[in-house]
């Protein structure tokens, strides 16, 4: 397999032993129903650019095939663990990513769909999926979207309208669980374990290193000296904070909170965007990666998406309006599908976003420098998860530390640090 190593991950460089002719017989046999298929050719490729995912590995499948005397062509996405040993390997193996991806693919999206189909909107949740397992292997197949005319979004930040397009997609599968979640309080009994649930992730150095490292970055800048203060009271606790947030609906609901399916991970290489080839025209965006997917506050994928979807222009400018259209969306289709509830106003959304504020900054703090380096292709996130020294500089970006500067005067102005410390109070 040919490949560039500066464009892949290490990882996916070298298919794992079980990815043969043999086993990829077996899923088009499934596929297709027809057990007299003959595969005759297979490439395998790295399924991914480089830093574009950590918690699995994938790899791209041609196959061609003889099929009732013609020949045939399909090309798969492949999902599955890491064999290398390593942290990434040991992460997975304690974690149920692939019993909730596979669980959205076959349960949780079709009835997405199925209430949607229900109220006359045709919009499609997901790729579709070919295969699954999880032993001897674990392992996912997709249909290739870029076989469809999907692609990811490089080197360029995602317009306005394509931000509209995505919040409108989003706003659709929380409004979806809004309901089902309301009628049904155990549906998502199994969707529980986003990445701040697990004590597994918080033990890790990437995410008890983060405020520590911020700090030493405001000491070091005069502009920034009086925030410390504030970080160092927040550093006490705000990981605890940040899984009781994620552990809310389970532990201690709030009475007047909305609670929804949270995608977990909702950054732009998480999603493809399809354009018309002629008219350069947006036709559709599909979500992508559900390993993270929990029930829980309907605040968290909008904080969430305001660091790792919006650039810093976006974020000063445009989040307000962005987030009117995905209130707009959301309350709409609850409208549509009868929802029995309470009524969500645009002031308790925000409400709800400013009490969660300690997992606001803590994405600041943590994932917005991570943000700048993955745009420019210049982080591994296996190298972020065990070398101290590349989180600490990860911080020592010039765009990044420019925009903290206009970050934390307003987030001193809204009022984020006024319970942080007594101290801080009376700065």
């Amino acid at each position: 397999m040919a490949t560039t190593t500066e464009t892949y991950n290490d990882d996916e460089l070298t298919p794992p032993e079980f990815l043969t002719i043999e086993f990829l017989t077996e899923v088009i046999k499934h596929c297709e129903a027809d057990e007299n298929i003959v595969v005759t050719d297979l490439k395998l490729t790295p399924g991914t650019a480089k830093g574009d995912h950590y918690a699995s590995v994938m790899f791209r499948a041609v196959v061609e095939y003889k099929q009732k005397g013609e020949t045939k062509k399909k090309s798969m996405i492949i999902k599955t663990t890491p064999d290398a040993d390593g942290v990434k390997k040991d992460m997975l193996e304690q974690t149920t990513v692939f019993e909730v991806e596979i669980g959205m693919y076959t349960k949780v999206l079709d009835k997405f769909e199925e209430i949607l189909r229900s109220i006359g909107d045709d919009t499609v949740l997901k790729a579709k999926c070919l295969y699954h397992s999880l032993s001897p292997k674990k392992v996912i197949i997709f249909e290739d979207l870029v076989t469809l005319g999907y692609e990811v979004v490089r080197k360029r930040p995602l317009d306005i309208n394509e931000l509209k397009a995505v919040y409108s997609k989003l706003a659709k599968w929380h409004a979806l669980s809004c309901k089902i979640g309301f009628e049904d309080p155990s549906y998502f009994d199994e969707y529980r374990n986003g990445i701040f649930s697990a004590t597994l992730a918080l033990e890790n150095d990437f995410f008890k290193d983060s405020v520590k490292n911020f700090i030493e970055v405001l000491k070091s800048n005069p502009k920034l000296t009086q925030y410390v203060p504030y970080f160092q009271a927040l550093d006490k606790d705000v990981l605890r904070k940040c899984k009781d947030t994620y552990n809310e609906y389970r532990n201690n609901p709030q009475e007047s909170a909305f609670y929804v399916l949270c995608h977990g991970d909702f950054h732009n290489k998480n999603l493809m965007l399809k354009h018309n080839t002629k008219t350069g025209s947006l036709e559709d965006v599909m979500l992508l990666d559900f390993q993270f997917c929990y029930f829980g506050p309907i605040a968290n994928d909008l904080l969430y998406s305001y660091y790792m979807l919006l650039n810093a222009e976006q974020r000063q400018n445009n989040y307000n309006e962005l987030l009117y259209h995905y209130y707009k969306e959301f309350v709409q289709v609850l409208k549509k599908v009868d929802f029995k509830g309470p009524k969500l106003t645009l002031a308790a959304l925000k409400e709800q976003i400013y009490s969660h504020k300690h997992f606001e900054l803590f994405l600041m703090v943590a994932f917005l420098p991570m943000w700048y380096k993955f745009q420019k292709g210049s982080l591994d996130a296996g190298d972020l998860m065990v070398s101290a020294e590349v989180r600490a500089n990860m911080l020592q970006n010039d765009d990044y530390l420019k925009e903290i500067e206009i970050l934390l005067p307003r987030y001193l102005h809204l009022g984020y640090f006024e319970d942080l410390t007594d101290d801080a109070k009376n700065d």
